[in-house]
């Protein structure tokens, strides 16, 4: 506000002293006269005009022209910032409470009753919302295009690229919605499944990128080498102190894919991986296998995030 009220006065000034001294005589004689009939100016020479023009030419470009006001803040400043951060802090608070009222809508007492009995459960359209499926899908090929993601081991020539989802300012930027799935799910998917002491402020989260390019890549290296073989049927957590309950496996992929997912032993059912599918299975009991992406020329990338809730800690 001083900046803006320091750049009128400055117009002022410019356009005050733009008046030659003369013609502010004139205007103090006009003031004092006051409405009587002024008679016409007295007749001035030639050199006398040819020298009062040299006085005012001199006069005004003497006068520096006042900067510009700047009617928009420029990009960067510390009021532009401020805005981006709000935005950024209110954008951040949508998705939590988003995804907790998509925890808050599922059908828990099912769910707990399908934990029970089989060992998992199956929902569909958890997010239900494009924009948000769109921008975890998005984010988990940032991860890979980014380099923040490593070789899976566990799965050597599947073309499988795995980041722990740990959250902090680097991680932030580039998938920063899924950081907050992650955070709201463990929060609030805890108190609807008590039976399990569930810790809800703790668990292991990691997001899986398929890259075709890359699956062919490692295939090609051995001489007729095909996909490997399905890996055997087996459970999450093995050793008994493992802390791991509840495992989540939530895919934000294409709608175009149909392979993928996994097949429970029991029965041997296939529930393949789908668009915004919410499989919950109990980490320590529930024997299955992990199905690999396959993709083909239209189908090059696909993410699944794999999300453990733990149980508290019996030293608390």
């Amino acid at each position: 506000m001083r900046f803006i009220t320091s750049a009128v006065t400055l117009l002022l000034l410019h356009h005050v002293a733009a008046f030659s001294p003369v013609l502010q005589q004139r205007s103090s004689m006009a003031l004092f006269m006051g409405k009587k009939k002024q008679k016409g100016p007295p007749k001035l020479s030639y050199a006398e005009r040819l020298q009062h023009k040299r006085e005012m030419d001199r006069e005004k470009s003497s006068v520096e022209a006042p900067p510009p006001v700047p009617l928009v803040q420029e990009e960067g400043s510390p009021q532009q910032l401020a805005k981006q951060m709000v935005e950024a802090q209110r954008t951040s608070i949508d998705m939590l409470t988003f995804v907790r009222q998509r925890v808050e809508c599922l059908p828990l007492t099912t769910i707990m009753e399908s934990l029970n009995k089989d060992g998992y459960v199956v929902v569909d359209d958890f997010l239900a919302s494009e924009d948000a499926v769109s921008k975890i899908q998005a984010e988990g090929l940032a991860l890979f295009e980014k380099e923040m993601m490593e070789t899976d081991l566990t799965k050597l020539g599947c073309g499988e690229y795995l980041a722990s989802i740990k959250g902090g300012d680097d991680q932030y930027l580039v998938c920063p919605r899924t950081i907050e799935l992650v955070v709201s799910i463990t929060k609030h998917m805890p108190p609807s499944l008590s039976e399990f002491d569930l810790d809800g402020s703790n668990c292991m989260a990691f997001m899986r990128t398929y890259d075709r390019s890359s699956q062919l890549a490692s295939l090609a290296l051995v001489e007729g080498a095909e996909l490997a073989a399905p890996q055997p049927f087996d459970i999450v957590a093995k050793e008994e102190d493992d802390t791991r309950k509840v495992t989540l496996l939530y895919y934000p992929i294409a709608a175009e894919w149909s392979d993928g997912g996994i097949t429970i032993e029991k029965g041997e059912r296939l529930i393949s991986a789908k668009r915004d599918r919410l499989i919950l299975l109990l980490s320590d009991s529930c024997r299955h296998r992990p199905e690999y992406f396959a993709g083909d020329e239209s189908r090059e990338r696909a993410s699944c995030l794999e999300l453990h809730l733990i149980g508290k800690s019996k030293n608390l």
